[in-house]
């Protein structure tokens, strides 16, 4: 037996950008592959907020069979040190940064 397991680390603004046709590919070949997706919705110093406005390629990823998984609101040089928060995190309460 044979397994080939495909994932993609989306987590700059060119992964995003270039996602969908990975995805159509790999649909087209028959494989369903995981999408780690940073759900970036902020400017920092450090990285654009480069999932706004595209929802909806990461929706039409998911309806294409692959699976979408967190990967985070942002990379942050510290995020060792960040305290387990709790669950149900929104854009509104949840405003994370990078000084």
């Amino acid at each position: 037996m044979n397994i080939l397991a495909i994932t993609h680390d989306i987590d700059s603004r060119t992964a995003m950008d270039t996602m969908l046709a990975f995805a159509h590919w790999e649909k087209a070949q028959g494989f369903s592959c995981n999408y780690n997706v940073t759900v970036r919705y902020f400017n920092d110093n450090v990285m654009s907020d480069f999932y706004v406005g595209h929802e909806h390629t990461v929706e039409t990823v998911k309806n294409l069979g692959h699976k979408i998984c967190s990967h985070s609101v942002g990379h942050f040089r510290d995020y060792s040190s960040f305290p387990f928060g709790t669950l149900g995190n929104t854009r509104n309460n949840y405003n994370p940064f990078n000084n």
